[in-house]
């Protein structure tokens, strides 16, 4: 497999507590440490970035913005698997 660049933001909440944040961080950062691709990742407060998650039609938290080469993916709310898999760039297998 070739390896890949990708650039991860991520809006979490900051100013409460945020289980769902907590629980796709573990499953982010266990994945970027097994990864052989190239990944950055610039971690925001969902707070401070309220019309940017508007904008993109976010409704929960965490955000997840993944851009993999072209294409971009956005993963939100308490939803591991959407995220690996958008990582890994199969997430179309999530369109239906």
């Amino acid at each position: 497999m070739t390896m890949s660049k990708i650039d991860v933001t991520i809006y979490e909440k900051t100013q409460s507590p945020c289980p769902y944040c907590d629980n796709m961080r573990r499953h982010f950062l266990s994945w970027q440490a097994k990864s052989t691709d190239t990944v950055t990742a610039e971690f925001k407060s969902a707070e401070e970035n309220v019309d940017t998650l508007i904008t993109l039609g976010a409704t929960a938290a965490p955000v997840y913005i993944i851009k993999r080469g072209k294409n971009e993916s956005i993963v939100y709310g308490n939803n591991p698997d959407v995220l690996i898999d958008s990582l890994e760039g199969v997430d179309g297998v999530w369109d239906f």
